[in-house]
């Protein structure tokens, strides 16, 4: 093929479709996944005195999800198989001595979001992930541990993650742990999906939009704050209702927008990213949208935004300063995510106005004074305002800065 005798490799879907179509960028053997935690093992969190609403930390935070909390117990052999049957064969750890004898029985527990609906026998418990506390019912509220010594224990629970996370391409370099045949590692893609914890103001806005949606998408505005939740990594999101795949109108569809907090000029979400959002968001609406597939996570579409600008100058000493320093707003004014005339970013469908640039150049030290400042996008040039399509983000263009002195000086 193409004058040349070579081994072929041919890729096939086996089932499903393509939300998008995959580019290949590379073949890499010997690959896994890999998350940004440390898995920790059998941490004792303390002993139960019998109070109701006590509390214990972990030691190490933030806390993933997926945590294996047991609490010691003595319990018949009726109360152990009623266990088994309703919770599985899970919900029971025993250790036995050399005889076989059983020495210790752990009961498994589970976490809920509050104790609202938990009954006096329910196994439950809150987690705040971000500080490592967790707390039991009250005996009426959610059941209260059995007195013990050293008898709450984590079996297993995972921290980390966060922004520090995401490393480029090529920074892992080097194996922790060493593992038998394996020589050295590296990672060919950069990671993704870290973020902080909340912040005290982010919280009040989201306890207000919890209470609101109740973990449950119904409205476009449920859509959006869902998605947040699905991953603290995304900036911005837009819901478009009604909205299949292609960017038509269709009943029964929803398109998300997305936005990863990035430095890029341009963000872009991955597509580990849009999928884990897509799956979360089909956990929580109804079925009648979930399940034909009817989710279409993308990322957005921009507006790019070129600024032509004479710029006047009282002495030729500051030109090279001020061009920088013109450039450098300009790209910082037009950034996405930080840009914008309050420097929050550019909503969905903001459009540009001439003035907030003539503000911004003006206040910049050494320019005496700004003329003919011109927008370009979409190939075209346009006067006092860019108009920007309601589904679409500001984004930098083109920026051309003509330096003039100021006549007489």
């Amino acid at each position: 093929r193409f004058g040349s005798y070579l081994y072929w490799i041919k890729g096939s879907l086996t089932k499903g479709e393509y939300e998008e179509w995959p580019l290949l960028e590379g073949i890499y053997p010997n690959t896994t996944w890999a998350l940004q935690a440390e898995t920790i093992k059998d941490e004792t969190l303390g002993s139960s005195n019998g109070e109701p609403d006590q509390t214990f930390e972990f030691l190490k935070i933030p806390l993933l999800i997926g945590e294996t909390l047991r609490i010691q117990e003595i319990l018949s052999e009726e109360e152990k198989l009623s266990l088994r049957t309703a919770s599985g064969e899970d919900a029971i750890h025993e250790v036995k001595d050399d005889k076989g004898n059983v020495v210790e029985t752990w009961v498994l527990w589970s976490e809920v979001f509050d104790f609202f609906d938990s009954k006096e026998n329910d196994r439950h418990y809150t987690l705040d992930r971000a500080i490592g506390q967790i707390q039991f019912g009250d005996g009426i509220h959610g059941m209260i541990p059995p007195t013990g010594e050293n008898n709450i224990k984590a079996f297993s629970y995972r921290w980390g993650g966060g922004k520090q996370g995401n490393v480029r391409a090529g920074d892992i370099k080097t194996i922790k742990s060493p593992v038998s045949g394996v020589d050295s590692v590296s990672n060919h893609a950069a990671a993704d999906g870290g973020a902080d914890t909340v912040t005290l103001d982010q919280m009040l806005e989201i306890g207000p939009a919890r209470i609101s949606h109740r973990n449950r998408a119904v409205t476009a505005e449920d859509f959006e704050w869902l998605a947040k939740e699905a991953s603290r990594k995304l900036a911005k999101v837009r819901c478009l209702p009604n909205t299949n795949n292609r960017k038509e109108k269709e009943t029964g569809w929803v398109t998300i927008i997305i936005v990863p907090d990035s430095t890029e000029d341009e963000p872009s979400p991955s597509l580990e990213l849009k999928r884990k959002v897509r799956k979360y968001l089909e956990e929580h609406c109804a079925n009648i949208i979930s399940f034909p597939d009817h989710i279409h996570v993308t990322g957005p579409s921009y507006m790019k935004v070129g600024v032509s600008v004479d710029v006047f100058i009282p002495s030729i000493d500051v030109a090279g300063e001020v061009e920088r320093d013109v450039n450098r707003k300009l790209r910082a004014f037009f950034h996405p995510l930080t840009g914008g005339p309050e420097a929050n970013g550019w909503d969905f469908g903001r459009d540009v106005s001439v003035s907030d640039v003539y503000a911004l150049i003006e206040k910049i030290k050494g320019v005496d004074h700004v003329e003919n400042l011109k927008f370009s996008f979409n190939g075209t040039k346009d006067g006092d305002t860019v108009n920007v399509e309601p589904e679409f983000l500001a984004a930098n263009g083109t920026h051309t800065v003509n330096l003039q002195l100021v006549k007489g000086e």
